[in-house]
This record gives C-alpha cells, sequence and structure tokens, in this order.
C-alpha cells in the first residue's frame, strides 16, 4: 500500500530515490513482467486547487501497472479542497480492508463495519481522556504559560506595505532576526501561523468556552481520531483553552463532517429539522458529498458554522478538540541571500478573498500583514530541491522569470549575485524577466531592481505591466519577443 502526495507534480523528497527507480526502467518486453506477483494499492493526497493534483500517485499507478503488477484495488484521493481528506480516506481504507477480508475469506469485524458507513456512526472522543486542572493545582500555571514545541524562534524587525495605496491589494515586505539559522539563497521559510485574538474570543463566546480553563489530555486510543486533530497534538501537556485556539487550531480552514456530525447531535433534541439538514450534508453518498461540498463554498470556516446554527450556544471542549484539525505551518522562498548580520526577508502577498460580503483573511499571510516589529515567531528555514539553487558555474547565463511575489527567491539571487560579482572580473549574463499590473500599483522592488540593471548585475530587466496601457502585456508576450536569446542560452 504506497500513501504518497506530490510536490509541484514531482516526489516528495522521501520517495525521489523510488521514483527515479520507477522512471528509469525503460518500457520493453522484458520489463513488462520484472514486477509480476507483486499486488499493490495507491492513495494519493492533494488538493485539487493545483493543477498538479494526483501527478505523483497516478505515475507511480501506471508505472507499476506497466512493470507487471497488479492493481490490487483501486487508486484513491484525498483531496484537501473538499474540507475533509480523513474521511476520505477512513472510507477508501475501509473499503480496501473490506477488499482484503472478502478474497481471503476472513470473518469482518465490527470496527470495520462502522467505518464504511458514514461520520455520525463514528465518535472521535471515543477512547479520549480529558480532564481539567484546578487553579490551585501546580499544572494550572503551566498550561496557562504553554507554547507549541519545535521549531527555531526568530524576531520580525520590519513589516511594511510594498504596493502603492490606489493598488487596493497588500504584499508585505518582511524581515526577521534569526542568528541560529543558516540558508541558501531559493530556501524555504516555514511559518507556524497564529490565530487572532479577536477571532478566538468570538469562537469563545459562541461556543460557552472558558478561555482560561486549562486542560490535559492523557489518552487517546481511537483509530478514527484523525492524526491531525489537536487532541493528539496537545498530548500529555497541560494547556490553555485560549493557547489551544491561538497555537493550535485550524479556525480558518473549512469545517470537517466530524464537526458537522458533533453539531448535529446538539440540535437533535430541540431543533430536529436543523439536524436532519446536517445529516444530510454528511450523508455518505454521491449525493451526500455533493451537498457537502456546497455547503463548504457558504461555510468556509468554523465562524461560518458559528453564525449559521447560533442556537447551538456551546459545545463540550472535548468534542472541539477531537474535531478540530491543527494549524499547518506555510512555507515562504526566502527573498533575501544569507550574509553575516543572519536577516531573512520574505515577501508575502496577503490573501483576502470577499464572497457573498464576508471577508475571509488568509491564514498565515493574514497573521504576518498583522505582527509587529520585536514580535517573536515560530520560524525554520527547509531547504529546496538541489536544481532552484544558483549554479556555481558563474559563466552559465542566468534566465529568471516570474510574476508578484515571484520574485522574492529572485530577490535573494540578486543579492548572491552581486556579492559574487565583487569578487570576478567578467559579469555573469542575468535576464529578468518580472510580470505585475501597474506600475503605479504593484511594482515590488522597482528601486532596487532598476539600481541592479544600472549596476549591471541585471544584465536586461524585462518588465510587462498587464493592466497599463489599451494592450494587455504578459511575461509571455516579451518570453516570445526574446526566443532568440533564450535560445541561445538554452543552447
Amino acid at each position: 500500500v504506497i500513501i504518497t502526495a506530490t510536490y509541484n507534480g514531482m516526489a516528495p523528497e522521501n520517495a525521489e530515490k523510488f521514483d527515479r527507480v520507477i522512471t528509469n526502467i525503460s518500457d520493453n518486453e522484458s520489463t513488462s513482467s520484472l514486477l509480476q506477483g507483486l499486488n499493490y494499492t495507491v492513495f494519493g493526497c492533494g488538493n485539487k486547487q493545483w493543477r498538479t493534483y494526483q501527478v505523483f500517485p497516478l505515475k507511480i499507478d501506471t508505472r507499476l501497472d506497466a512493470l507487471g503488477a497488479t492493481r490490487y484495488f483501486t487508486r484513491g484521493e484525498g483531496d484537501a479542497d473538499d474540507g475533509d481528506m480523513d474521511i476520505s480516506f477512513h472510507d477508501w481504507s475501509a473499503k480496501y480492508w473490506a477488499h482484503i477480508i472478502s478474497s481471503y475469506r476472513l470473518p469482518t469485524p465490527a470496527s470495520l463495519a462502522i467505518s464504511v458507513m458514514d461520520p455520525e456512526k463514528i465518535d472521535p472522543t471515543t477512547g479520549v481522556t480529558l480532564e481539567f486542572i484546578k487553579p490551585s493545582n501546580v499544572l494550572y500555571k503551566d498550561g496557562i504559560k504553554h507554547l507549541p514545541d519545535g521549531g527555531c524562534k526568530v524576531t520580525m524587525t520590519v513589516n511594511k506595505e510594498l504596493q502603492y495605496e490606489s493598488s487596493g491589494r497588500s504584499t508585505r515586505h518582511l524581515e526577521f532576526h534569526a542568528p541560529d539559522q543558516i540558508y541558501r539563497a531559493g530556501d524555504h521559510l516555514e511559518i507556524m501561523p497564529q490565530n487572532a485574538d479577536d477571532l478566538i474570543e468570538e469562537i469563545a463566546i459562541g461556543f460557552g468556552l472558558v478561555l482560561d480553563s486549562v486542560f490535559q489530555v492523557t489518552s487517546a486510543d481511537n483509530p478514527y481520531l484523525s492524526q491531525r486533530s489537536m487532541a493528539l497534538s496537545i498530548m500529555n501537556r497541560p494547556c490553555s483553552i485560549r493557547h489551544a485556539l491561538k497555537y493550535y487550531a485550524d479556525l480558518s480552514g473549512p469545517p470537517s463532517k466530524v464537526l458537522l456530525s458533533c453539531l448535529a447531535t446538539r440540535l437533535r433534541k430541540e431543533y430536529k429539522d436543523k439536524s436532519e439538514e446536517i445529516d444530510k450534508i454528511i450523508e455518505p453518498s454521491e449525493q451526500g458529498h455533493a451537498r457537502f461540498c456546497a455547503f463548504l463554498k457558504k461555510h468556509r470556516n468554523i465562524l461560518d458554522l458559528q453564525r449559521a446554527y447560533p442556537m447551538v450556544k456551546e459545545i463540550e471542549w472535548k468534542d472541539l478538540i477531537c474535531s478540530l484539525n491543527v494549524m499547518m505551518p506555510r512555507r515562504y522562498s526566502i527573498a533575501s541571500s544569507l550574509d553575516p548580520s543572519h536577516y531573512i526577508s520574505l515577501c508575502v502577498g496577503v490573501t483576502n478573498d470577499t464572497t457573498e460580503g464576508k471577508s475571509y483573511e488568509g491564514l498565515c499571510s493574514g497573521f504576518l500583514a498583522r505582527a509587529k516589529p520585536g514580535q517573536i515567531l515560530q520560524a525554520t528555514v527547509k531547504p529546496v530541491k538541489s536544481y532552484f539553487y544558483l549554479p556555481d558555474d558563474q559563466t552559465i547565463p542566468i534566465v529568471l522569470i516570474c510574476a508578484g511575489t515571484g520574485i522574492a527567491p529572485f530577490r535573494g539571487f540578486l543579492q548572491e549575485l552581486k556579492s559574487r560579482q565583487k569578487k570576478q572580473e567578467k559579469k555573469q549574463q542575468v535576464h529578468l524577466f518580472f510580470g505585475v499590473r501597474r506600475e503605479d500599483h504593484d511594482y515590488l522592488y522597482e528601486d532596487e531592481l532598476k539600481e541592479y540593471n544600472t549596476e549591471g548585475i541585471i544584465t536586461e530587466l524585462h518588465v510587462a505591466f498587464s493592466r497599463s496601457g489599451k494592450a494587455k502585456k504578459y511575461v509571455q508576450h516579451f518570453l516570445l519577443n526574446s526566443g532568440g536569446l533564450l535560445w541561445d542560452h538554452i543552447l
């Protein structure tokens, strides 16, 4: 059984060697039975918003089949954009085991029969032990001061707007002091976001939560409890509800079917029509899935859910902590080159969608936009794949192509190139193709880029303004016009 995701359409890091093996074996008569006798199945994780959705899982499936292996069970898919990858996996997994049991004529466990059915029958709190800690207990102070483990600490030093006020959008230039971290131009900075205090207060008031209550999860023995749940992430450590909602809870993510099931249970006695409405939404059928997807378009996060069902004045904290997933860190391309001062720069576009009069702020970009200089954040440098660094051979011409915040890693490259060119006589050929909307709106790092061009760090600077003038000009138009130059450099 192979469970995998896709990294920009390629294999994740722990599957790179495997990918090379199945790629390099040529298709011919002698290899068509190379894996004969091997039974396999694949479950792919991803997000349909990316055009590379399921590319690598599908590649594994087709290559193993071509090499003679037997597809023992249908490939499964978990789509994060659907809002409930865990339910998708549990459903696929249960059907897989049912297939195995049927094939080998084994008795069916009762637990398997339940998991094939629907989220109404799955109680995520079963086997989870949660206890509240009194203020008189010495562990109470530990819970009030609780901070997440892991990651390095960096201090924000600069947070400024890069776009003109007239653009109506926001892109932030951020700088952090990170004395303990080493990086190369092109690497990523992985940041753990934090939820806004006003959002935490609103959620707490709506569900009757006492934010300064301290709790501890001492056991969680439940096969249906998501590995991404808050309950598993805060195991065996005292924590206040305030800090659990601030540092762990994914309050911006779509509500899970398990959370909707908890809500339906709360509504069942006094609001049967509402509970039946939710039951239809989480029903394990094609119609139920369609209703669930339609529901998520109008209820994109837990706050929407709370506002849609204001009659639910209280939810048990144990239900909530088992139903909510933890926030995942976000990675941003580093927009600087390492120097002795150990500062890291980022260029971050702030996401703010408006749908049906409601505003939805990006979880991490919104957090970074709100952060103040002097604030300490949890952030760790993450190396990129080796082919994204500048070439060691400084005679190789470089072509940089980007739009908007895609300039971030190239800004780091340009800083590194400037440092390099101080030590060499001949300047490297560097051509930058940069797409923006308007020069008076979002020409990010305009002065810097023009200065690099004047100094000869950038040999040719091509800027496409897609919203200026009568004709829209995009980066691809400049690439076509420079086709001969690019061809010469590539060859």
